[in-house]
């Protein structure tokens, strides 16, 4: 029982590590053609379009007062980050798939 909870927790974390963008920055599969350096421009791209579209919807919802909490977060600011999501997430994936699905560059020797 031991030895499949060693396993276990190694195939979770190895999976993760690949799948999870921010997370495989640091522990890229050996067999992987996706760099870092391609993982890197992903979660840079994806973090300036999350912030070109959050930039869009600023200061569409009115609050009363300066300092916000969780008590001033509700459905709208939900509905805000479900759109941002959706209008974001079909770049990243489409981006992770043109890396994922390329070849490397073939050097020539003279």
């Amino acid at each position: 029982m031991n030895r499949f909870g060693h396993r276990m927790s190694t195939a979770l974390f190895n999976s993760l590590a690949d799948k999870h963008l921010w997370l495989s920055l640091l522990n890229r599969p050996a067999q992987s053609r996706f760099t870092r350096v391609q993982r890197l421009t992903v979660c840079f791209t994806s973090l300036f379009l999350f912030m070109g579209v959050n930039a869009m919807w600023y200061g569409l919802l009115k609050t009363a007062n300066s300092n916000l909490g969780w008590e001033d977060f509700g459905w709208e600011e939900m509905v805000l980050a479900l759109v941002s999501n959706i209008m974001v997430l079909p770049f990243t994936i489409g981006l992770v798939f043109l890396f994922k699905k390329s070849r490397p560059k073939v050097s020539e020797c003279n």
